[in-house]
Protein backbone atom coordinates (compact mmCIF):
# COMPACT_ATOMS: atom_id res chain seq x y z
CA UNK A 1 0.00 0.00 0.00
CA UNK A 2 2.41 2.45 0.79
CA UNK A 3 5.90 1.09 -1.00
CA UNK A 4 4.90 2.91 -4.46
CA UNK A 5 4.38 6.50 -2.64
CA UNK A 6 7.32 5.77 -0.22
CA UNK A 7 9.83 5.28 -2.92
CA UNK A 8 8.33 8.20 -5.13
CA UNK A 9 9.49 10.28 -1.94
CA UNK A 10 12.74 8.44 -2.08
CA UNK A 11 12.18 6.28 1.08
CA UNK A 12 12.96 3.12 0.82
CA UNK A 13 10.47 1.27 2.76
CA UNK A 14 12.40 -0.72 5.39
CA UNK A 15 13.10 2.85 7.05
CA UNK A 16 9.60 3.87 7.03
CA UNK A 17 8.73 2.78 10.32
CA UNK A 18 12.17 3.48 11.74
CA UNK A 19 12.33 7.18 10.14
CA UNK A 20 8.73 7.91 11.62
CA UNK A 21 9.99 6.33 15.16
CA UNK A 22 12.83 8.73 14.65
CA UNK A 23 10.77 11.89 13.37
CA UNK A 24 8.36 11.42 16.88
CA UNK A 25 12.05 11.17 18.93
CA UNK A 26 13.28 14.10 17.16
CA UNK A 27 9.82 16.01 19.01
CA UNK A 28 10.72 15.02 22.37
CA UNK A 29 13.55 17.75 22.13
CA UNK A 30 11.10 20.28 23.25
CA UNK A 31 10.66 18.02 26.43
CA UNK A 32 14.46 18.92 27.59
CA UNK A 33 16.01 21.82 29.27
CA UNK A 34 17.47 24.23 26.78
CA UNK A 35 21.08 23.60 27.74
CA UNK A 36 20.64 19.79 27.04
CA UNK A 37 18.99 19.96 23.38
CA UNK A 38 22.71 20.35 21.19
CA UNK A 39 23.83 17.01 22.83
CA UNK A 40 20.38 15.65 22.71
CA UNK A 41 20.37 16.74 19.35
CA UNK A 42 23.40 15.14 18.49
CA UNK A 43 22.29 11.79 20.02
CA UNK A 44 19.07 11.92 17.90
CA UNK A 45 21.37 12.13 14.75
CA UNK A 46 23.44 9.08 15.56
CA UNK A 47 20.34 7.30 15.43
CA UNK A 48 18.91 7.75 12.03
CA UNK A 49 19.30 5.55 9.60
CA UNK A 50 21.84 4.86 6.82
CA UNK A 51 19.49 4.36 4.23
CA UNK A 52 18.20 7.94 4.76
CA UNK A 53 17.86 9.63 1.91
CA UNK A 54 19.92 13.14 1.45
CA UNK A 55 16.22 15.07 2.80
CA UNK A 56 17.21 14.21 6.17
CA UNK A 57 20.54 15.33 6.31
CA UNK A 58 19.78 18.10 4.80
CA UNK A 59 16.58 18.86 6.95
CA UNK A 60 18.98 17.90 10.33
CA UNK A 61 21.07 20.93 9.18
CA UNK A 62 18.54 22.74 9.01
CA UNK A 63 17.00 22.49 12.27
CA UNK A 64 20.67 22.67 13.37
CA UNK A 65 21.37 26.27 12.09
CA UNK A 66 17.62 27.40 12.69
CA UNK A 67 16.56 25.92 16.18
CA UNK A 68 20.05 24.29 17.84
CA UNK A 69 22.62 26.21 17.17
CA UNK A 70 24.05 28.98 19.64
CA UNK A 71 23.66 31.43 16.46
CA UNK A 72 20.24 30.15 16.00
CA UNK A 73 17.49 32.36 14.82
CA UNK A 74 14.98 30.37 17.22
CA UNK A 75 17.45 29.11 20.49
CA UNK A 76 16.03 26.50 22.63
CA UNK A 77 15.64 28.76 25.28
CA UNK A 78 12.84 29.31 23.45
CA UNK A 79 11.19 26.73 22.76
CA UNK A 80 12.51 23.76 25.25
CA UNK A 81 11.48 23.33 28.85
CA UNK A 82 11.74 20.23 30.87
CA UNK A 83 8.35 18.54 31.91
CA UNK A 84 8.49 20.02 35.37
CA UNK A 85 8.54 23.79 34.19
CA UNK A 86 5.68 25.85 35.14
CA UNK A 87 6.01 28.20 32.17
CA UNK A 88 3.00 27.45 29.30
CA UNK A 89 4.19 24.86 27.15
CA UNK A 90 2.60 27.10 24.22
CA UNK A 91 1.40 30.74 23.12
CA UNK A 92 -2.01 29.69 21.35
CA UNK A 93 -4.30 30.61 23.31
CA UNK A 94 -5.81 32.60 21.04
CA UNK A 95 -5.40 29.58 17.80
CA UNK A 96 -7.15 27.40 20.44
CA UNK A 97 -10.01 29.83 21.28
CA UNK A 98 -10.94 30.67 17.68
CA UNK A 99 -10.32 26.46 16.47
CA UNK A 100 -13.53 25.55 19.45
CA UNK A 101 -15.13 28.82 17.82
CA UNK A 102 -15.26 27.94 14.61
CA UNK A 103 -15.76 24.23 15.42
CA UNK A 104 -19.12 25.82 17.08
CA UNK A 105 -20.34 26.33 13.50
CA UNK A 106 -20.92 24.27 10.23
CA UNK A 107 -20.38 26.28 7.79
CA UNK A 108 -18.55 29.65 6.92
CA UNK A 109 -21.74 32.12 7.47
CA UNK A 110 -24.01 30.92 10.84
CA UNK A 111 -27.42 31.44 11.29
CA UNK A 112 -27.39 34.90 13.04
CA UNK A 113 -29.31 33.06 16.05
CA UNK A 114 -26.98 30.50 16.31
CA UNK A 115 -23.78 32.89 16.37
CA UNK A 116 -25.46 34.97 18.89
CA UNK A 117 -26.33 31.37 21.10
CA UNK A 118 -22.47 30.49 20.52
CA UNK A 119 -21.42 33.81 21.76
CA UNK A 120 -23.30 33.76 24.62
CA UNK A 121 -22.17 30.36 25.50
CA UNK A 122 -18.84 31.44 25.05
CA UNK A 123 -19.66 34.61 27.68
CA UNK A 124 -21.07 32.18 30.45
CA UNK A 125 -18.73 29.80 30.37
CA UNK A 126 -15.70 32.75 30.51
CA UNK A 127 -17.97 34.42 33.36
CA UNK A 128 -17.72 30.91 35.35
CA UNK A 129 -13.73 30.48 34.93
CA UNK A 130 -12.94 34.20 36.24
CA UNK A 131 -15.50 34.02 39.11
CA UNK A 132 -13.96 30.66 40.29
CA UNK A 133 -10.45 32.11 39.76
CA UNK A 134 -11.26 34.67 42.03
CA UNK A 135 -12.59 32.61 44.64
CA UNK A 136 -9.56 30.40 44.32
CA UNK A 137 -11.38 27.16 43.24
CA UNK A 138 -8.99 25.35 41.45
CA UNK A 139 -9.32 24.39 37.76
CA UNK A 140 -10.49 21.53 37.09
CA UNK A 141 -7.79 19.40 34.86
CA UNK A 142 -8.04 16.62 32.56
CA UNK A 143 -7.26 13.07 33.60
CA UNK A 144 -5.35 12.09 30.90
CA UNK A 145 -3.49 15.40 30.80
CA UNK A 146 -2.82 15.04 34.73
CA UNK A 147 -1.17 11.52 33.21
CA UNK A 148 0.45 12.36 30.83
CA UNK A 149 2.59 14.75 33.24
CA UNK A 150 3.66 13.03 36.06
CA UNK A 151 4.34 10.04 33.12
CA UNK A 152 6.67 12.83 31.87
CA UNK A 153 8.16 14.19 34.87
CA UNK A 154 8.43 10.78 35.85
CA UNK A 155 10.59 9.94 32.73
CA UNK A 156 12.89 13.11 33.10
CA UNK A 157 13.24 12.19 36.55
CA UNK A 158 14.71 8.63 35.17
CA UNK A 159 16.97 10.82 32.38
CA UNK A 160 18.73 12.71 35.03
CA UNK A 161 19.07 9.75 37.08
CA UNK A 162 20.62 7.68 34.70
CA UNK A 163 18.00 4.79 34.74
CA UNK A 164 17.05 5.85 31.10
CA UNK A 165 19.12 6.96 28.08
CA UNK A 166 18.49 10.25 25.87
CA UNK A 167 17.46 8.25 23.23
CA UNK A 168 14.86 6.48 25.25
CA UNK A 169 13.39 10.08 26.71
CA UNK A 170 13.10 11.06 23.91
CA UNK A 171 11.27 8.27 21.83
CA UNK A 172 9.18 8.41 25.37
CA UNK A 173 8.35 11.47 25.09
CA UNK A 174 7.65 12.01 21.43
CA UNK A 175 5.21 8.86 21.80
CA UNK A 176 3.90 10.43 24.60
CA UNK A 177 2.67 13.83 23.56
CA UNK A 178 1.80 12.98 19.53
CA UNK A 179 -1.62 14.13 18.54
CA UNK A 180 -3.51 11.45 18.67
Amino acid sequence: MYGSRDAKYGLPSSSIMSSGKWLHAFFGLSMLPPDMVPDAFLTLIQYQDSEWPAAFTVFADYVTDTYVSDTARYPPEIWARDPTSSDPRTTNAAESFHRHFNDSFRGAHPNIHHLTETLLDIQAGTHVKFNSIRRGIPARRDPQVTDRYFRACAAYGELLRGERSMYRYLKFMGFLFKKK
